[in-house]
């Protein structure tokens, strides 16, 4: 007698694991899709948050204002530069220059207090400006703490100089109506809540 050895799988194993299979793809797939739609608003908080970061940390280290710019029913965010700082007279010239030039008597300056020589125009700074687009998150509303409550069109935050800004909150929704909460105090400090 020869011994005969089967080097194969039977029809009903293969279709006992495509089974087994298909009954663990059916039950993992939902949790994967919410799993994946939590990310992007996780997502799209943390690019959020980040925007403002930025626009605080950009005002501080070049001492000019930044805005933060929310698009209200879209999910587009930006930072740019706000207008230049103002260089007032006492800023340039000492205060007896000062009150020489505003009296209303005709004063001659002295050559020691002539004003310093106009110095070359400095090179001006590279614009320092960024823009996201929330993918499938929009931001809903905007409540700036000084009584501006938005639910549409677009909102400048400005950020100072010194890195402050007025306190606001902003709601972020996804596509199935979960949302994001993100507060943000006078400091730019900002904390959040998944509702």
């Amino acid at each position: 007698m020869t011994l005969r050895t089967n080097r194969g799988f039977t029809l009903i194993e293969v279709l006992l694991v495509a089974v087994i299979i298909g009954f663990v793809a059916a039950i993992a797939t939902p949790s994967f899709v919410n799993s994946l739609k939590g990310q992007r608003l996780r997502q799209a908080t943390r690019t959020v948050m980040s925007c403002g970061r930025y626009a605080r940390t950009m005002s501080v280290s070049r001492q000019q204002s930044m805005n933060l710019i929310l698009t209200i029913g879209s999910g587009h965010v930006a930072v740019e530069e706000g207008p230049a700082p103002r260089r007032s007279a006492e800023a340039i010239y000492t205060r007896d220059q000062v009150e020489a030039l505003s009296n209303d008597a005709p004063h001659k300056l002295s050559p020691l207090d002539e004003p310093p020589p106009a110095k070359a125009p400095a090179e001006p700074l590279p614009s320092r400006s960024l823009a996201r687009d929330l993918e499938g998150v929009k931001v809903k509303s905007l409540s700036i703490h000084d009584g501006l409550q938005t639910e549409e069109g677009v909102v400048r935050i400005t950020y100072k100089s010194n890195g402050t800004c007025p306190p606001y909150e902003v709601v972020l929704a996804d596509e199935d109506g979960t949302e994001s909460v993100i507060l943000v105090d006078f400091l730019g400090d900002a904390t959040h809540e998944e509702k």
